[in-house]
């Protein structure tokens, strides 16, 4: 039944985006109970939290022999977090980049540059699917960032006003991080059934669905976490947490999927989903460099772009 397809996709998609941000918040408790410094939070916790949505659509999907929608949820995602959701920060307060965090993030954004483009290579040029070893691959390079923001950024304890978190606190924190994580699991695998199901109920194309509605659905937990912080002009965790979270996209979520099933971007939907992922992030390695500041009009620029990604997209779909 097509309407209650929609209504469950809908409502689960919001139910698995409220579940990550309460998974958010706790591990956010619980990186001072643990004593990890607060530098890391936006582009290594945060970013690698917020992806839990991605993640687990990633496995239920991969898990079902759906590769497109893990494909298009993953560049998906990248889009939205670069385009729509720092383009609507920039044009509604504007933030900046500072100096000392612009190397990570020009960094993330050429290596996930360089993951779209060679998906693209293997799969058009070459030909066949990009599979375990890729994946492997992927992940390498997921832990290596992780190691190197780690090791750079040393853990230390918090022992300033407010920072410590009572053993009691710590647990309570810790169960509802667990029981989140849960209900993430949970609510992405009616989300993906859902989707298969409206898919196949007026003919989209599975890429497609992965690639707009679930994309966004599971980047509702960035987009209220980066908004908040550039409106409190904490540009560094939200800068982080969209950076960390693309890197986190293209090589956990990316990587996990294809070493379940490998995964081929050869559909007209996809190929210029991971187009567009090159476009997203050169745009923004431009502003970066060139200006280090984002406001209305980098903001409108990254908001267009998102609207063409979108029209593109959705001619695609109905040319099918």
């Amino acid at each position: 039944m097509p309407v209650l397809d929609i209504v469950l996709l809908v409502v689960f998609t919001l139910v698995l985006a409220k579940s990550a941000q309460i998974v958010v918040e706790h591990a956010d408790k619980l990186s001072k109970f643990f004593g990890i410094s607060t530098l890391a939070i936006g582009m290594l916790l945060i970013s690698s939290i917020t992806t839990l949505p991605e993640l687990s659509v990633s496995i239920i999907s991969s898990a079902a022999k759906q590769g497109d929608i893990a494909a298009g949820n993953a560049v998906g995602s990248v889009i939205c977090n670069m385009l729509f959701i720092l383009g609507l920060g920039a044009f509604l307060y504007g933030f900046k980049v500072e100096k000392n965090e612009k190397n990570d993030a020009v960094l993330l954004a050429v290596t996930v540059a360089i993951i779209c483009a060679y998906v693209l290579v293997r799969t058009l040029v070459i030909g066949g699917a990009i599979g375990f070893w890729e994946g492997a691959i992927l992940l390498l390079i997921w832990a290596w960032n992780a190691l190197r923001l780690m090791t750079r950024r040393k853990v230390e304890e918090r022992r300033e006003r407010g920072a410590i978190i009572e053993k009691s606190e710590g647990l309570k924190s810790f169960l509802v991080f667990v029981a989140g994580v849960a209900v993430v699991l949970v609510s992405a695998a009616v989300v993906v059934d859902s989707a298969v199901h409206v898919a196949d109920d007026f003919g989209l194309a599975k890429g497609f669905i992965g690639a707009t509605i679930i994309a966004i659905g599971t980047s509702l937990p960035e987009l209220s976490i980066i908004l908040q912080a550039i409106r409190m002009k904490k540009y560094g965790i939200a800068v982080g947490n969209a950076v960390g979270a693309n890197m986190a996209d293209m090589t956990l979520v990316l990587g996990v999927a294809v070493i379940m099933n490998p995964i081929s971007a050869a559909g007209g939907v996809l190929v210029t989903a991971f187009v567009f992922g090159i476009i997203t992030n050169a745009a923004f390695l431009y502003f970066v460099l060139t200006k280090g500041k984002f406001g209305k009009r980098e903001g409108a620029i990254l908001l267009l772009l998102y609207a063409i990604y979108l029209v593109s997209i959705f001619y695609l779909q109905a040319a099918k």
